[in-house]
């Protein structure tokens, strides 16, 4: 999140929307937060709701307060000039800079994780040339299931926005409407519900558990055998 801040406080100086001096200061703490000298003053507890905006927040305060600190305001002083929402937080959103936050930690630590499974793959390759050729593995298969799990995480994602957006109309938003391919309800004549979508939800949610099923199976394999094998086999076929 430093980073980001940071990164934005030189872009909104160059562009000329920042002030230089309390940009300046702004960069300044940010590397600061960057370096760890101030990870105390971070309290927010990982289970937040608004998606990050107590994150982001935090990360507000903190950087303006010690960028005022760093222009010789104290923290008491009513006329400190560096806010955390005009300045530190400005042209943001927790809704850009939370998603862009996951996805740089991830690329942080990538190195460090591929390097640790390239080890453990050499070591496996080391045995494996001195004991056994090979061990039963269902991987493969696990694979091909999780990456239709991919596919049924994210389809929902979209319906559901359908869903929303074709609520209505009296109390919704009633921004597009769904083809009405099925009677609304007996209690409510004329009611549409977007039963394309709920159809489609349900059948991805049955891939998510088809997808657990074949992953636990996938890993009870011993030595050269794997006796969950018509499991995984009755819940790949189940979603395809």
């Amino acid at each position: 999140m430093a980073i980001i801040k940071r990164a934005a406080a030189e872009v909104n100086r160059n562009l000329g929307l920042l002030n230089p001096g309390i940009a300046s200061a702004i960069i300044q703490a940010a590397q600061e937060v960057i370096e760890g000298k101030w990870d105390d003053q971070y309290v927010v507890d990982p289970y937040q709701v608004g998606a990050g905006t107590s994150q982001n927040m935090n990360t507000n305060e903190v950087i303006a307060n010690r960028a005022n600190q760093i222009l010789g305001y104290s923290l008491d002083n009513a006329h400190k000039i560096v806010n955390p929402n005009d300045h530190v937080d400005m042209a943001q959103s927790t809704n850009d800079t939370i998603p862009t936050a996951i996805r740089l930690g991830v690329l942080w630590r990538l190195d460090e994780l591929l390097n640790s499974v390239d080890a453990q793959v050499k070591a496996l390759q080391e045995k494996a040339s001195k004991f056994f050729e090979a061990i039963q593995s269902m991987s493969d298969s696990a694979d091909f299931s999780a990456s239709l799990r991919s596919l049924a995480i994210t389809m929902p994602r979209i319906t559901n926005d359908f869903r929303l957006m074709s609520s209505g109309p009296a109390t919704g938003l009633d921004e597009i409407r769904l083809p009405a391919v099925q009677p609304g309800s007996s209690i409510m004549p004329g009611k549409v519900n977007p039963v394309m979508a709920e159809m489609l939800n349900m059948a991805m949610f049955q891939i998510q558990g088809c997808d657990l099923t074949v992953s636990l199976a996938a890993q009870t394999g011993q030595l050269e055998v794997n006796v969950m094998m018509p499991n995984i086999a009755h819940n790949l076929f189940e979603i395809m």
